[in-house]
């Protein structure tokens, strides 16, 4: 059995206005995000959302805030297993930053050390869907001979199209019966 969620680019704009602003922390310092200008699916991959940015992360020396007039960060999209478990993860990525007042070979440089940190730290949005979604249901004494029905998750999709982003689950079914004797049977 299958079950699918469509997550249109639209649905995302308003999770994205409703997450900022926000603050990452990264490594000795942080990211803060706000003020979302652009928010667009990327085949394939996940979310792009365009914002601006403050950071405040020593670099050289310096524990200044620096201001980012345009930040491109990427939530890419996956299934993972993790613990036995799949879950579905949204791993952070800054695409390109334009740091106010550093030339673009600087702004690159700290862009790769941000991205390293976050790596490193696993700064990611996870959702464990299979322990939220799989249910045993108790049945109702009227369906004779029956105790409960049991949906499993086991396993999960996503893809990513230029319109939504799709997140399908299949499910295993089991039904448990009663055991011969059992007093609820009667």
């Amino acid at each position: 059995m299958w079950f699918e969620a469509v997550l249109s680019g639209e649905d995302f704009g308003t999770l994205v206005g409703q997450f900022t602003p926000t603050t990452i922390p990264i490594g000795d310092g942080s990211i803060h995000l706000s003020d979302p200008s652009e928010v667009a699916l990327i085949p394939d991959v996940g979310v792009r959302i365009v914002c601006k940015a403050r950071l405040k992360w020593p670099f050289l020396g310096i524990r200044v805030p620096i201001v980012i007039h345009s930040l491109a960060v990427v939530l890419r999209a996956e299934i993972l297993s993790r613990e036995d478990a799949d879950e579905i993860v949204f791993k952070l990525e800054l695409e390109h930053a334009d740091f106010a007042g550093i030339p673009t070979l600087i702004d690159k440089q700290i862009t790769e050390k941000i991205n390293k940190e976050l790596a490193e730290r696993e700064i990611e949005l996870c959702w464990k869907f299979a322990e939220t979604l799989s249910h045993t249901f108790t049945l109702p004494s009227s369906l004779e001979g029956l105790s409960a029905l049991s949906l499993r998750i086991a396993r999960g999709r996503v893809k990513v199209t230029h319109e939504a982003m799709f997140f399908t689950v299949a499910f295993s079914t089991a039904v448990r019966r009663q055991a011969a004797g059992d007093p609820s049977s009667e």
